[in-house]
């Protein structure tokens, strides 16, 4: 996600975020996979879980949808900073269910991504398309099965935005939010 939002991130100031946690009153994580950091991809941030923070934490729509083993020390670790977030949501049921099951926690929301919530999409054709936007990086092999599937039986085409899939009839480049959120409105 950072290689889509990064020409809108080039346009803010956002590198002294941890140098100076105390200056907030509070502090939101997420979203994104900001919990998926055994991925090749992300890394370990202990801010992006409470972990050292004195200030009330709440997370929105955060995903740890790629974590997978994590060492015992590291994720006890994560689990106390989770425990003393004010709310959390998340964007994803295997988040859901693994934060839920890890701290005990029966309040995390499931929340939908962020980057939707724009109500100000530019729609320049209100022609009914039939097929699904397919928006994401990773995917199992059942769940491009199943979607596969669906749009088979549905006779629908699927449009990967963002991320190319070889298993999608086309591919929409996105290079920042905006982007994204054009591709849903089109």
């Amino acid at each position: 996600t950072y290689r889509i939002l990064k020409k809108d991130l080039s346009q803010m100031n956002v590198g002294s975020f941890f140098y100076d946690l105390e200056a907030y009153d509070a502090l939101v994580a997420g979203s994104d996979e900001i919990w998926s950091f055994t991925s090749k991809f992300m890394r370990f941030i202990p801010e992006y879980f409470g972990i050292g923070i004195s200030r009330p934490m709440f997370s929105y729509a955060s995903s740890g949808i790629s974590l997978s083993n994590p060492p015992k020390k590291q994720f006890d670790a994560i689990v106390r900073g989770l425990k003393a977030f004010k709310k959390i949501s998340v964007r994803d049921k295997i988040t859901q269910n693994w934060v839920s099951e890890s701290t005990g926690r029966s309040d995390v929301q499931l929340v939908i991504d962020p980057t939707l919530l724009n109500p100000f999409f530019k729609v320049v054709n209100t022609q009914k398309k039939e097929q699904i936007a397919v928006y994401g990086e990773h995917f199992s092999d059942e769940q491009v099965e199943a979607i596969r599937k669906f749009a088979h039986g549905k006779n629908w085409k699927l449009v990967a935005i963002a991320w190319k899939h070889a298993w999608c009839d086309s591919y929409l480049e996105a290079d920042c939010a905006g982007d994204v959120q054009q591709c849903f409105a089109e």
